[in-house]
């Protein structure tokens, strides 16, 4: 299973914005889009949620390969889980 696979399975799609355990607004695969109650009605199609993954995705990467110079020598299946639980 790729990076991509595990994110969809462990966050699951929500095309409309919900609340999440911590009381933030988030919306697609589990992106954050804050706490402010204009984002109570936002929804998003197919297409934007996967956007926003792949976005989600590189800004992960980015700031793994930053904070722990060690990430990049990783395997992929160890890169997946860090990245899963950013």
């Amino acid at each position: 299973m790729n990076v991509l696979d595990l994110l969809k399975l462990d966050e699951g799609l929500r095309l409309k914005a919900y609340k999440d355990t911590l009381g933030n607004y988030t919306v697609g695969y589990g992106h954050l889009l804050g706490t402010d109650p204009k984002w109570a009605d936002f929804s998003i199609t197919y297409l934007e949620a996967e956007r926003l993954l792949s976005e989600d995705l590189a800004k992960a990467k980015d700031g793994l390969a930053n904070l722990a110079p060690w990430y990049p020598i990783l395997d992929d299946v160890r890169q997946a889980v860090l990245i899963d639980m950013v």
